[in-house]
């Protein structure tokens, strides 16, 4: 942020927070374990909080999209964030 303020004085700076992927539940789209879901739902939550309070201390403008994704985590009816599939040549590298 302080780089884009040297570069460009007026601009406009504004911070988007990632759309949450993961529900508050488990569910099977998803292969992690009880464990690695906590964590993974813990650093979500974690970022979230960085990136809100890094728009603040540069007097950011911060767009939390985290609260507009919610209920469309993956296996939800309408997800908004459906996750990575490899491509056919990719997979057989793997």
């Amino acid at each position: 942020i302080d780089s884009i303020r040297q570069k460009a004085p007026q601009a406009s700076i504004v911070l988007v927070n990632y759309l949450p992927a993961l529900p508050p539940k488990p569910c099977s789209a998803v292969p992690l374990s009880p464990s690695d879901w906590g964590d993974m739902s813990r650093t979500y939550s974690r970022l979230a909080t960085i990136e809100m309070q890094a728009a603040k201390d540069a007097k950011a403008y911060f767009i939390a999209s985290g609260h507009l994704g919610m209920g469309h985590e993956i296996c939800t009816t309408q997800p908004y964030v459906t996750g990575w599939k490899p491509a056919p040549e990719q997979a057989l590298a793997c």
